[in-house]
């Protein structure tokens, strides 16, 4: 059963959770309507106590003034791990600039935010943030901040759509330093895509799959993960009729040569799927089935695999991968909360936590009593 997930004033936009490398516990962040940021943690990893919202970033010391470190007004908010397990929250500003907010070392603390990326032409003179531990790069403007989902893998590199449509791609420059990355540079042929996912199809390849702005199809560019400068370059993902308006990368199969499943909105909402080894999208459920987001769930070991989304009318429905290998049905996925948005996560004990924003900006969370096992509604 849904429940109301923590006391706040706010109305959210985005929540996003991801278990904690360090402790086991899971941490949920929401972007507020203000821009602001905010953070809920499980206080103790097999039970789900909270310890309420409250406001993420690092705030500055006496006699400082450093607005930003707190709230930098984002509209966009991405979880990620990092290389070394820390987790980062990633974001873009109203004002077109790329943020980052980093664990540090040691003591499981927060870094605060830290421009990653400006758009300011005097600001391009510099190289490094004052603190000396994080480059500036180049930016047009950006919308969103793409990371890779949390259930694919370890990255040091992450992507940036802006307001234009353009591509950019920012890489970790040095891995034995925390958060030195080489600056933000355009990805791609010029190639303008409305929305980009993030996968690992195995352990040996990093994929992008976007949706071109023109004419709403689906194209893919892929890369090695330690060759990150040599890319395939962007390729069509199917025919020139298959026209999508989001899609989401699953990965599957096995540590290696494997290819992601992958499922698309048409622009009439209905799901299409592109199974490994496909060159064709076919329906995917009864047509019936309408949704407006989609939300891969793949959890580390395959313990959890499955496809969420929620409908034009707030409904959430939810497919599973089969111990078969065969997917599930689309399904209901508990109608006594209508919700716009859906994130989910793995706790210490295996069980799934699903965490999901309804129309007026509340959220709602509900766990799994097993793994595998959904309490009734």
């Amino acid at each position: 059963m849904w429940e109301l997930f923590g006391d706040s004033d706010q109305q959210f936009r985005v929540v996003s959770a991801a278990r904690a490398p360090r402790g086991g516990g899971l941490e949920v962040f929401g972007l507020a309507e203000d821009g602001s940021v905010w953070q809920n943690l499980s206080t103790t990893p097999s039970i789900d106590d909270w310890t309420g919202w409250s406001l993420f970033g690092r705030q500055p010391g006496p006699g400082r003034v450093f607005p930003s470190r707190s709230n930098p007004g984002l509209v966009s908010l991405g979880v990620n791990i990092s290389w070394d397990g820390r987790l980062r929250v990633f974001g873009a500003a109203s004002d077109g600039s790329a943020w980052l907010n980093a664990q540090t070392w040691g003591m499981n603390g927060w870094a605060g935010w830290l421009r990653f990326g400006v758009i300011s032409n005097w600001r391009r003179r510099f190289s490094i943030l004052p603190d000396g531990w994080a480059r500036f790069g180049d930016s047009a403007g950006f919308r969103e901040v793409v990371v890779p989902s949390i259930g694919v893998g370890l990255f040091n590199v992450v992507f940036g759509l802006t307001v234009d449509d353009a591509v950019w791609i920012n890489i970790l420059d040095q891995v034995g330093h925390p958060e030195r990355w080489r600056g933000w540079q355009e990805f791609g042929e010029g190639l303008r895509l409305t929305t980009l996912a993030i996968g690992r199809p195995d352990d040996l390849t990093i994929e992008a799959i976007g949706v071109r702005s023109d004419d709403n199809t689906v194209w893919r560019n892929s890369a090695h993960v330690w060759e990150l400068d040599q890319w395939s370059g962007w390729q069509p993902f199917g025919a020139p009729g298959d026209q999508f308006h989001a899609v989401a990368s699953l990965r599957t199969g096995g540590p290696d040569g494997s290819e992601s499943d992958v499922f698309g909105l048409a622009l009439d909402d209905t799901v299409w799927r592109r199974a490994p080894g496909s060159n064709a999208w076919v329906q995917f459920g009864d047509p019936a089935n309408l949704l407006s987001t989609i939300t891969p769930i793949w959890n580390n070991g395959a313990i959890a695999v499955g496809l969420a989304g929620t409908g034009p009318d707030y409904s959430t429905w939810h497919a599973d991968l089969l111990p078969s290998g065969q997917w599930g049905p689309l399904q209901p996925f508990d109608s006594s909360v209508g919700l716009r948005q859906l994130d989910f996560a793995l706790d210490i004990d295996l069980r799934t936590h699903a965490f999901g924003i309804d129309p007026n900006g509340a959220v709602w969370h509900k766990s799994q009593t097993t793994p595998g096992t959904w309490p009734p509604p």
